[in-house]
């Protein structure tokens, strides 16, 4: 498989305050069961990435966000060593998010903090962890 193929589309989504939800999944959720992580998920076939988000933010939160607040973080690549998969993931911010305008579809809870505390979680999913780290050094 080509590991530049990208597969999924997540977001980081920023309050007024700088922190940052996140969701944790519940323990039968695969992937990454009781992870926690950013909401997204897989592209279709000849689905842009900025639907793939708005669809999944919809489904996930009953959040709709304009395409022109999301902001490209990097891309970032899962390897067959260290996940059992090969391919990429865009990871996208969205900021000024209000927590209390979301409904949670998808997961067990809502995980708000600071990016600087949830990196010391050990629950949060290596890709999350990179995300985080590049949303720290780019602010």
């Amino acid at each position: 498989m080509n590991t530049k193929e990208i597969k999924g589309v997540h977001v980081l989504l920023v309050t007024n305050d700088g922190k940052i939800i996140l969701q944790e999944k519940t323990q039968d959720y695969i992937p990454n069961p009781g992870r926690i992580s950013m909401f997204g998920g897989g592209t279709e076939i000849n689905e842009k990435e900025l639907d793939v988000l708005r669809r999944e933010l919809m489904e996930e939160l009953a959040l709709d966000i304009d395409e022109s607040k999301f902001k490209k973080l990097d891309t970032y690549f899962k390897n067959k060593e260290l996940d059992g998969v090969e391919y990429g993931i865009s990871v996208y911010v969205v900021y000024g998010i209000e927590s209390d305008n979301m409904i949670l579809n998808e997961g067990k809870n809502f995980i708000i903090d600071k990016p600087e505390i949830l990196l010391q979680n050990e629950k949060i999913t290596r890709m999350t962890k990179l995300a985080l780290y590049d949303f720290l050094n780019h602010r």
